[in-house]
């Protein structure tokens, strides 16, 4: 370990030796613009710092054109930008990052609309919970909380879901939402939605059953996820015939239309 510190450090050093005398030049409108907001962070910043200006100037050769610096004759050392100089750096920085927009927007334009599919959402899914595996921590648990009546810390746990219950009722104005808030206002409501229900498409029925998770329990009707996943491209079909039926209002005949199409017995 102490072997591989040590060399860690001689590269660090060896790799600041190197840049200390070497400017990276600015090629890309991104680059150019963080040097432009960078130059123009300095020069409304007192001191100067002329060296980092420097710098900036030659990673892009434009800014020297723009920036000017006016000596102070009373107090040598005192350098200072004018207004005008200020003035044309900012429309340099608006000037670019227009630039940078409209390249990006381009970009986004010519590029294929390629949609996440269900293997990519997997996929993904898989690696959020990886992440999670990785991260190191623990659960902070809650031993005692300060009783304002007693003046004085408790442990007692149904003291403790008091003491919140009474502060989020102090929040809230009531221990719960009121349920029937709003209910005069879709009342009164005279707007008719009914002609804008829509079927649910196949393809998010297909969705929505392959993202079920494997080992959640079953339902009332009994039917594993797996099941579900295993016969999709018949239930899709099944499920989107009996949505179309309860939103005309109708009911569904089976009892249960998923065992009616696989014929399983319960």
């Amino acid at each position: 370990m102490e072997a591989l510190q040590a060399f860690a450090l001689e590269a660090h050093d060896l790799a600041s030796r190197h840049l200390v005398g070497r400017v990276v030049q600015a090629k890309t409108i991104e680059h150019k613009l963080e040097l432009a907001n960078a130059a123009l962070r300095l020069l409304t910043k007192q001191p100067i710092d002329e060296r980092r200006l420097s710098r900036l100037c030659r990673a892009d050769p434009e800014l020297a054109h723009i920036i000017e610096l006016d000596v102070n004759i009373r107090m040598p050392g005192e350098v200072s930008a004018s207004l005008d100089v200020l003035e044309r750096l900012r429309l340099r920085c608006r000037q670019l990052a227009d630039q940078a927009i409209a390249n990006e927007a381009s970009a986004a334009q010519g590029a294929p609309d390629v949609s996440p599919s269900l293997k990519d959402h997997q996929h993904c899914d898989s690696m959020l919970k990886r992440f999670k595996k990785m991260k190191e921590g623990q659960r902070c648990a809650c031993c005692e909380l300060w009783d304002e009546a007693t003046r004085s810390f408790t442990e007692d746990r149904n003291r403790m879901a008091e003491i919140i219950q009474d502060a989020a009722k102090d929040r809230q104005g009531s221990p719960r939402g009121y349920p029937l808030a709003g209910g005069q206002l879709l009342d009164d409501w005279q707007a008719d939605f009914r002609l804008c229900r829509t079927s649910v498409p196949l393809h998010e029925i297909v969705t929505i059953i392959l993202d079920a998770p494997n080992g959640k329990q079953p339902g009332p009707d009994g039917i594993p996820a797996l099941v579900l996943k295993r016969y999709v491209r018949r239930l899709s079909e099944v499920f989107q015939e009996a949505w179309d039926e309860l939103a005309e209002g109708g009911e569904v005949v089976s009892s249960d239309p998923v065992q009616h199409c696989l014929g399983l017995k319960k």
